[in-house]
């Protein structure tokens, strides 16, 4: 029910540990979440970071400008319960109409460098806005090297995810953080 995925998705600020306030103090470009939790909005309730973040739904809102950093789910927000992006046919649906979130964080991943923590990539609306943009130009790389941070990923996806210049870090977001931040 409703009810029962809002106390799933609702995030006791009070558990968290520091590593997520670590994270959203670096200095991000834009912050896209699969997510429909409260996460962010819990993370900045507990810690004291150096900005506020503002969050957003991708199928409500409008991105702002870069110079406000913005953390926006892709999938919806709690606030948006029932209507978000879960189901196959749901993600069917995102692809068939006007997205405009989706084809700017692909945009995006062609100028700035970009982290994956957490996910294989599987979002069939995210691969339609890749295919939409083309293969890469022949020749030199011109694209910011990205990278996909999770343990595991399969070596035909990683291969996939390297054509757009997105190298696999076989690592937990911790471990990342201990190891190069």
């Amino acid at each position: 029910t409703e009810a029962r995925l809002r106390e799933l998705f609702t995030v006791d600020a009070s558990s968290l540990p520091e590593l997520y306030a670590d994270y959203l103090r670096l200095p991000w470009y834009r912050i896209y979440t699969l997510n429909i939790d409260d996460l962010i909005d819990a993370t900045q309730r507990r810690f004291d970071l150096p900005f506020e973040i503002v969050t957003l739904s991708a199928l409500r809102d409008e991105l702002p400008p870069p110079d406000k950093l913005s953390a926006v789910h892709l999938n919806g927000r709690l606030s948006d319960l029932p209507e978000v992006t879960f189901s196959p046919l749901q993600y069917g649906q995102r692809t068939s109409g006007l997205d405009l979130v989706y084809p700017q964080l692909v945009r995006e991943l062609a100028t700035h460098s970009t982290v994956f923590i957490g996910t294989q990539l599987e979002e069939p609306t995210f691969w339609h806005h890749v295919a939409l943009r083309g293969p890469r130009s022949v020749g030199r790389e011109l694209r910011p090297k990205s990278y996909i941070v999770t343990p595991r990923l399969s070596t035909a996806r990683a291969a996939m995810l390297d054509q757009f210049n997105v190298k696999h870090v076989p690592m937990t977001a911790a471990q990342f953080w201990e190891a190069f931040v």
